[in-house]
This record gives structure tokens, sequence and C-alpha cells, in this order.
């Protein structure tokens, strides 16, 4: 073989490698509840799917948490009244700052909440960037949480099918984890402060939209049943 048809094959077989990631074996268990190698160093391109079953007292389509491991948190969620759609968006009581039934509650009380009136346009925008990011949520052999960082939740309701929710752990890697939480805070931040543009945010959701789509394309697994 010729050196600059070897260097070819062998940069080709790399990237190859790199776009399918590792070949499947079987996951070594262990009592010790340890990451199987090499695993443990990959890096996490999806959601975790969550028990959770409902996000707060209410019905609504889009639902986001973020739950940092110390400080309060921010939650927004999206519904419709009628031929009309809002955003809620609340902070809740940090776990030191909660009585001990409070911290037995499911369901924590809602602080400082804001309500705005948004456009279907939006709220179906963000519930469709919701709903792909869940969809491919799956369990991994890569460790995924740590002790200090946020834990992030994304839910949505499908119809006849009920509540689905999904979660990461801090996120740093550019990839569509990072990239929900990007979105996520951008929207609650927008809702809280009542400064969000119909049509500067249609045009942020957009590019997350199709940065994300561009690459669930090439790696997604919902095409699967």
């Amino acid at each position: 073989m010729k050196p600059l048809m070897a260097v070819t094959v062998i940069a080709f077989s790399c990237m190859s490698l790199l776009a399918i990631g590792l070949p499947w074996t079987p996951y070594k268990v262990n009592l010790d509840q340890e990451p199987s190698l090499p695993y443990a160093q990959l890096k996490i391109d999806h959601l975790y799917p969550s028990k959770t079953t409902n996000g707060f007292a209410g019905s609504y389509f889009v639902f986001y948490k973020t739950s940092p491991s110390q400080g309060r948190g921010t939650s927004f969620a999206l519904f419709s009244e009628g031929n009309k759609y809002y955003a809620l968006v609340w902070t809740e009581k940090c776990w030191d700052e909660m009585s001990t039934d409070e911290r037995r509650q499911p369901l924590r009380e809602p602080l400082n909440q804001v309500k705005v009136e948004i456009s279907e346009q939006l709220g179906m925008l963000v519930y469709e960037i919701w709903v792909n990011a869940i969809m491919e949520s799956r369990y991994s052999r890569a460790d995924s949480q740590g002790l200090d960082g946020i834990t992030y939740t994304f839910g949505v309701r499908l119809k006849s099918r009920g509540w689905f929710h999904a979660w990461t752990w801090s996120p740093e890697d550019d990839l569509p984890p990072k990239w929900m939480t990007e979105v996520g805070d951008f929207l609650a931040i927008s809702f809280r402060e009542r400064k969000f543009n119909g049509d500067r945010s249609m045009t942020e959701l957009k590019k997350y939209q199709s940065r994300l789509y561009g690459y669930l394309i090439t790696n997604g697994i919902s095409q699967k049943p």
C-alpha cells in the first residue's frame, strides 16, 4: 500500500471510531458500583431518564428546573389557558431553608412567581425542542453525577401518554445536554425579567433547534422504535 493511501485509510478509520464510539462489550458488573472503563471517559451527549412524574402542582406541556447543590433553584413551566399561552417562572427554597416537614413533601412551595403571556409559536417551538431532546434520553455506562453542581430537569406532557422527564448534571462538553441547559437558562431569565422579545427569542431558539437536530440526525437513536 502506498504511504499516502495508508495514511488516508488510518485517518478515516480513526474518524469512524470517533463517530460511532467504542465497539459494544458487556458491562462489567460489580457490587462496588464502579464505572466500567473505558466508558467512564466517554462524553455524554444525551439526557438521562428521570423518575419525576410531575414537576409541580399544575398542568403544563413544558417544564424546566435547576437544582443546585447550594442555593435556590429556578423553574419554569409553559401551559395554556383557553386560547392563550403562558410561562410561569419561580424559585424554590434550598434544602437548608426547609423544615423537616417541607423536605418530606414531593413538591416544594414556589417563591417569587412571575406569570407572563407568550405566543403560541414560542411555546410550540420550546415544546418541540424539549420533546425531541427527552426522547433521546437513556442510561449510560459513564458516571453522570457529582457532589457540587447543578441538576437540570426537563419535562413534557405528551397527549395520551402522560409526563416524560429527563435530567442532566452540570454538563461541560459542547454537546446537547449543555445546549439544553443554555436554552433553559435563557428562557428562565427572559421570563423572569419580562425582557424577552418575540422575534429575538424565536431566532435564538431556532439556532438551538437547528444545532440539536443537526447533531441528532447523525447521532440520534430515536429513529428506532
